[in-house]
């Protein structure tokens, strides 16, 4: 994951699971 474009793809992913796990983390 040395790539600044895998880097962001990932940080992406993990912010959705992340909403998903912890709605209340989403703002909604």
């Amino acid at each position: 994951y040395n790539s600044s474009k895998k880097q962001s793809e990932i940080k992406h992913v993990y912010l959705n699971d992340a909403k998903k796990l912890r709605p209340d983390l989403s703002g909604d």
